[in-house]
């Protein structure tokens, strides 16, 4: 998709690129999709660069890429997920890693690649202010209310209000949009009440498990982080775009997400269960 837009099929210069998967011109914030699987994995790349060197070069050029890619189509969706997902993983490491952190940062070499990395950062700002793409993209910023007061938290909060006043659903919503912009709310327009409280179910059960995931000891950092990361990312986006008006294919990650998180610990609960039973059997 990003091949086809900077090669000029689609739209140069808007924020509409051509899916190869819809086969239709669809807008940059709802292709962030293709890009937050890649952020969600980038801080794990930087942290444990030792263990999957590779990997986490080509995931590092991916973020630069993307993150280009972002700015070019004036996208701030994607940019917003990647700051937050980094702080998130960056809290989580804190919280897991609480013994190594003291002496990670008093380390000399971490300081000097943050000053090398603040000073590429800074450098790179300098020499790109006043190009066309930055200049677009920071007049793009205040448009539609902005990041803090944007249109799409007006018509989630109408969305609210007319939750139980169309409960079978049909797109009755007066809304200022045609969709809602968080998945679970435009479930609810367009399905009703009963989908709408099976997804949320659904929801805060995965959350449970992320959690239980999260707390076990023999799981590794770098695979928490990883794990997290992709949820959360995937989570933020469900938030603010209408993915499953879009296409199918942009739900199944977050799902798939979950099937892994719940099969690892069922299948390390099964594990445990019968090691429990060959003990007493032989005791």
């Amino acid at each position: 998709n990003s091949y086809m837009y900077f090669s000029g099929t689609g739209v140069p210069g808007t924020r509409y690129w051509f899916d190869i998967w819809s086969r239709q011109l669809t807008p940059g914030t709802q292709l962030t999709m293709y890009f937050i699987s890649v952020f969600a994995v980038f801080l794990p790349a930087v942290v444990f660069w030792k263990k999957r060197k590779l990997s986490g070069l080509v995931v590092i050029l991916a973020t630069v890429f993307f993150i280009y890619t972002s700015l070019a189509t004036k996208t701030r969706t994607t940019l917003l997920v990647l700051a937050i997902v980094a702080f998130v993983q960056i809290l989580l490491y804190v919280l897991l890693e609480s013994k190594k952190v003291g002496s990670i940062f008093s380390n000399r070499k971490l300081w000097i690649s943050v000053a090398v990395a603040v000073g590429v950062v800074i450098i790179g700002i300098f020499l790109l202010k006043d190009t066309q793409i930055i200049r677009e993209f920071i007049d793009n910023l205040g448009k539609g209310g902005g990041i803090l007061n944007n249109d799409r938290f007006k018509v989630q909060r109408e969305a609210i209000r007319q939750l139980f006043d169309y409960p079978m659903g049909g797109r009755q919503m007066k809304l200022d949009f045609i969709y809602c912009h968080n998945v679970w709310l435009d479930m609810a327009n367009a399905s009703g009440l009963i989908p709408f409280f099976v997804f949320l179910g659904f929801t805060i059960y995965s959350i449970c498990y992320l959690i239980r995931f999260i707390m076990k000891k023999e799981i590794q950092t770098d695979t928490k982080l990883i794990m997290a990361g992709m949820y959360v990312a995937f989570f933020l986006y469900y938030t603010v775009e209408p993915a499953l008006d879009t296409s199918v294919h942009f739900i199944t990650p977050w799902i798939l997400v979950n099937g892994l998180i719940h099969g690892y610990l069922t299948k390390e609960g099964k594990y445990h269960g019968i090691r429990k039973i060959r003990e007493k059997s032989i005791s």
